[in-house]
């Protein structure tokens, strides 16, 4: 599909100045975003069974949506999502942005090109002379202004952001340049577009950068701290990804739209808190959530839409996405879950990935389901997430009382109690 050929969605929005279109503020040249979101799945991470991965969901929304708002924040209001079989999902997902303000276009790569080839097949008949290229699955803190003003100011076609692996490090134990590693941050000068092939696959590290410094032609990189580009690679990495955004959510001053925070805990107005239900540290609970009589959430937590969680229940350090349903006297801590996953009446688990019934099947899994497979059946398996997960204890009461203490000694000084009673 090529972009005259992608749903084009242009939203109204107030002009921030500048060149028209640019969505750069008092822009000195128009810039435009590209998104690469077509990520193939390698078995590395098992949330990929069920949903692709820049739309795993982080602090109630998805990945790549984050991205999408860095961009938007930076003044990019033109952004190209360049995706592969994902495309119509992350089209369906994302329509027209997250805000009222951006214009979207997906293409999709179908050969496929690589990531230097599907940024220039999406940015080849645009009129705008610089872009910011990002990776679907990295959630970039990078100063956008700032990035560009170096590009521009150095007179470089390409800029590279990279982050040091061993910072601080002088001598000679490794080469500075060794050290420095892409993390999947890029301005393009449209000029550089005329350098990558228009067949075959095109890579950005391996076949650009080293034919553009063949060729003489300028480039730099932009040194950035780790932390300002975290990435999702597998589960421990996405866990980690939504811990550190629901405590960065429940730093943050303003309060998003239908929520009300109470000390750490942010909860939506249409979710139904039992007054015994206790919140500890930075927790998100999602719309129409239902939090039973002394259920116990720790955070950093995220709770989706739509989830249970049931009577004196202990959800700690986890990520919940839609729909989720919590048993009575269940332990879960430092686990996720996917849409529509379900844990038993007082199952414990630890550091492990609840999935219902994959929904990314392949033919052979196809077949392997039918003819069953078009029933709405749920299948839970367990899989370990960041280490060897400790057994699954089922209707024994003495591991899930243990567990359930230490929980809630780490509670005992700081817990937050629903606020609406009568509403379970």
């Amino acid at each position: 599909m090529t972009r005259g050929e992608t749903n084009g969605t242009k939203l109204t929005a107030d002009d921030p100045g500048g060149k028209e279109g640019s969505g750069v503020p008092g822009g000195e040249a128009s810039v435009e975003g590209v998104v690469l979101a077509g990520v193939h799945a390698w078995g590395e991470c098992v949330l990929e069974s069920v949903l692709c991965r820049p739309l795993f969901p982080v602090a109630g929304y998805p990945l790549i949506g984050h991205t999408l708002n860095w961009l938007r924040e930076g003044g990019i209001r033109k952004i190209s999502i360049c995706a592969n079989s994902d495309t119509s999902t992350l089209r369906r997902h994302l329509g027209g942005g997250p805000t009222s303000a951006l214009e979207l276009h997906y293409y999709e790569d179908k050969m496929p090109r690589g990531p230097a080839g599907c940024a220039r097949d999406a940015m080849i008949n645009s009129g705008a002379d610089t872009f910011v290229v990002v990776e679907g699955t990295i959630l970039p803190q990078v100063n956008i202004a700032e990035l560009l003003a170096a590009h521009r100011s150095s007179g470089a076609v390409l800029t590279v952001v990279v982050t040091d692996r061993e910072p601080g490090r002088r001598g000679c134990e490794t080469p500075q340049a060794e050290r420095l590693e892409p993390v999947g941050v890029y301005v393009f000068s449209a000029a550089a577009l005329e350098h990558v092939s228009p067949r075959g696959y095109q890579d950005i590290k391996e076949t650009l950068v080293p034919l553009l410094y063949g060729k003489g032609l300028r480039l730099r990189t932009y040194t950035v701290s780790s932390a300002q580009a975290p990435r999702v690679t597998n589960a421990a990495s996405y866990m980690a990804m939504s811990k550190w955004a629901v405590e960065r959510l429940a730093v943050e001053g303003s309060t998003p739209e239908g929520y009300v925070k109470i000390q750490e805990a942010l909860i939506h107005e249409s979710a139904r808190l039992h007054a015994s239900a206790r919140f500890v540290g930075p927790v998100l609970i999602g719309p129409h959530c239902r939090i039973d009589e002394d259920a116990m959430v720790i955070g950093p937590t995220s709770v989706g839409a739509g989830c249970v969680i049931g009577r004196q229940a202990v959800v700690s350090r986890s990520v919940l996405w839609t729909a989720c349903q919590v048993g009575a006297g269940a332990v879960l801590d430092q686990c996720i879950l996917t849409d529509a996953a379900a844990v038993q009446d007082e199952m414990v688990m630890r550091e492990m990935v609840c999935l219902a019934r994959p929904r990314r099947w392949n033919w052979t899994e196809r077949l392997r389901a039918w003819p069953w497979g078009t029933r709405s059946r749920t299948t839970v398996t367990y899989v370990p997430a960041a280490v060897p997960a400790m057994p699954v204890v089922g209707k024994a009461r003495s591991p899930n009382v243990v567990v359930k203490s230490d929980l809630k000694r780490m509670a005992a000084s700081s817990a937050v109690h629903g606020a609406r009673e009568g509403d379970c």
